[in-house]
């Protein structure tokens, strides 16, 4: 379901996995699993705090390729809310590339908060 807003929109994805939330959470959280999940990362690294506890910051490279050439995204990603059934986590981007070419991006440009409900 996508809402639209005058300041951006808003969409959600529901998915049932049949596992309990805690062992859902590190796959939310940590480095390593999120790459192996998550379409088009390259590289998830903790810059700051412990990554399942509020306040953590990653980075996340992301790149996509096509026939017109290459796309490349660094985002910052920071815990703003965890629990047992819930991770809220805000994501800025910090570059863009298309190719070689560094493509400006402005503070608060690109502003995405993804909500987990964890609730069983």
């Amino acid at each position: 379901m996508v809402e639209l807003f005058e300041s951006g929109y808003q969409f959600s994805v529901s998915e049932l996995m049949p596992v309990p939330p805690a062992q859902l959470l590190p796959w939310l959280c940590e480095p390593e699993l999120m790459k192996r999940w998550i379409p088009g990362v390259d590289d998830v690294v903790v810059a700051d705090g412990s990554p399942q506890a509020v306040g953590c910051v990653t980075t996340v490279t992301l790149s996509s390729g096509s026939q017109y050439g290459n796309v490349g995204w660094r985002l910052t990603g920071h815990v703003d809310e965890i629990g047992p059934h819930r991770l809220v986590r805000t994501y800025r981007m910090r570059s863009m590339t298309a190719g070689v070419l560094p493509m400006a991006v402005g503070p608060g440009e690109h502003l995405r908060t993804v909500v987990y409900d964890l609730t069983p």
